[in-house]
């Protein structure tokens, strides 16, 4: 137990930056240490305060009909699938995959005891996962119905027992996943595709279920149908779920019930992963090697175009990261075509859609930067870099061209999507000419703009020592910051179109596109001034 403990201090004081920054603290003033720390509470709670309030306008619907058995169902289901989409990202990475395995195995310390805090390392991922959608659920819900203290003992049991049924799925499937591909030539690409395939069908198999029944124009609240149709929707979703809400209202075997499902399963996966732990480990280290190599004919090529080469292949060496960040791209073109063709699928509500169809282009424009502006590949493209960084450091590129590979590579993985998106809108909703062409235009340039502010932040705040790169995806200050800050301007961006709406459309269009060329012009002039410094003062 004691090695246990002191491995997870270790994971947790180095993976967490916790030792860095108490080094970067030391150095500092009494004032600018407080303001530090106040600062850093302070953005927590403004992310905290934005979750709430976004999930509280959801919520309004259950709370409007005093279904507040939604609010729990909502926040339990939506919360399991968030750590099932965590750990299907994550888990082979940092059950498997991690570069000190070696080392550990060195040490006089049983590989239970290294298992053990490889699991616990990623329930607490998942755990901060979950709390982002449990925990406000759990406090609306409270103060709406005032539950006793039974109902909040049983909340607590819920939260450490929720995320371990989808760990289990997620992680069994990547587990006999990583098995099936381990000798093939092409396993990282057959693991990447895999992977978005389980993903599209989570989400496709999400929305596929019917949650709008038909109104009756006799009923006396329209909105109650609507709501008992979600409610029947979260059940479909994640039955277990239902369980849990019933043993939280009183039914004690329900919640004993609930607390088997998802404990039993992640004891028998413990059980599986301890019995062949280091034939998992030594299956992720097979690389298939051609015998019958034979050296082709080099070709002369431009510097950027050799390394954008190097930053794809670099990419796409791991599906984890792929997943992890190409997820936005995939998810504005899955909602878009989700709210267009629902739309279609309305007669009466598409008729009066076509009335104000620039106004609804602007709502389907909104839905497209929001989503996309979630994270970036330059987010964590030097961070990535790790011990390897002196590499293009030392060779004859200006740093330049090295953002330019990195900032277009983010580019050209998105430009299918925003392609995909305007093609759909310009077939359903039929715009004119000029507000199909902003819808292209706008989130190509919005695209590059997020990708040059994601690369400076990790000039900014890089992690370069890492055991696993997934974490550095995960875990970084970079990821967090770029993906708020991308929240955060894509909804500036809407507000303003909303706003300045009064001065017409094509007006708007042309001042946010303006904008949006200001501010890209304005990262590149830091990125080749203050960036460089940046960048070659780095230590890999």
């Amino acid at each position: 137990m004691r090695n246990f403990w002191i491995l997870f201090k270790v994971f947790f004081l180095n993976n967490l930056g916790i030792n860095k920054l108490q080094k970067k603290f030391s150095t500092k003033s009494r004032f600018s240490q407080i303001s530090s720390v106040l600062l850093i509470i302070f953005l927590a709670l403004i992310v905290l305060a934005s979750i709430g309030v976004y999930l509280y306008m959801f919520f309004s619907f259950f709370i409007m009909t005093e279904r507040y058995e939604g609010i729990l169902l909502f926040g339990i289901t939506i919360g399991v699938i968030f750590a099932l989409f965590t750990s299907f990202t994550i888990s082979n990475s940092y059950l498997f995959e991690s570069k000190d395995y070696d080392l550990l195995m060195a040490m006089p310390i049983k590989p239970k005891t290294i298992i053990a805090t490889k699991v616990v390392s990623l329930l607490l991922i998942n755990y901060l996962t979950y709390a982002i959608i449990y925990i406000p659920s759990i406090i609306i819900y409270g103060i709406y119905v005032g539950p006793g203290i039974l109902f909040y003992l049983g909340s607590i049991i819920i939260f450490f027992v929720g995320p371990l049924l989808a760990i289990t799925i997620a992680s069994t499937i990547a587990y006999y996943a990583n098995i099936l591909v381990s000798r093939f030539k092409f396993k990282n690409a057959i693991k990447t595709i895999g992977s978005l395939i389980f993903f599209l069908a989570i989400i496709f198999l999400s929305f596929s279920i019917n949650y709008v029944p038909e109104i009756d124009p006799d009923e006396l609240d329209p909105i109650l149908p609507l709501v008992d149709g979600m409610i029947n929707a979260f059940e479909k979703i994640y039955y277990p779920g239902t369980w849990a809400v019933r043993g939280l209202e009183g039914e004690i075997l329900l919640l004993l019930a609930y607390i088997g499902i998802t404990i039993i399963p992640f004891l028998l996966f413990i059980n599986l992963v301890g019995r062949n732990f280091s034939k998992a480990v030594a299956r992720t280290k097979v690389s298939y090697r051609n015998k019958n190599f034979v050296l082709g004919e080099q070709k002369e090529t431009s510097q950027v175009k050799a390394l954008l080469k190097r930053e794809f292949k670099m990419y796409f060496s791991n599906s984890s990261i792929v997943l992890n960040t190409i997820v936005g791209p995939i998810m504005s073109t899955v909602l878009v075509l989700i709210f267009l063709f629902s739309v279609r699928s309305e007669p009466e509500f598409f008729e009066l859609i076509t009335s104000q169809k620039r106004l609804m282009l602007a709502v389907v424009l909104g839905i497209s930067l929001f989503m996309m502006g979630m994270m970036s590949t330059t987010t964590n493209s030097i961070s990535l870099e790790g011990k390897l960084l002196w590499i293009i450091k030392a060779a004859p590129i200006d740093a330049k061209d090295i953002f330019k590979a990195k900032i277009l590579m983010n580019f050209l993985i998105s430009l299918p999507f925003i392609i995909i998106n305007t093609v759909s809108v310009g077939i359903i909703l039929r715009p004119i000419v000029f507000d199909l062409i902003m819808f292209l235009v706008i989130p190509m340039i919005y695209n590059l703009v997020i990708g040059s502010y994601g690369l400076y932040i990790n000039l900014v705040f890089p992690k370069l020592e890492w055991e696993n790169p997934v974490k550095v995806v995960k875990q970084s200050a970079s990821s967090i910051i770029t993906m708020f800050s991308g929240m955060i301007f894509a909804g500036l961006i809407i507000v303003a179109i909303i706003i300045f709406g009064f001065l017409g459309v094509t007006i708007t269009y042309v001042m946010a596109t303006l904008l949006l060329i200001t501010i890209l012009i304005l990262l590149i002039v830091i990125l080749n001034t203050n960036g460089k410094k940046r960048f070659f003062k780095l230590k890999a």
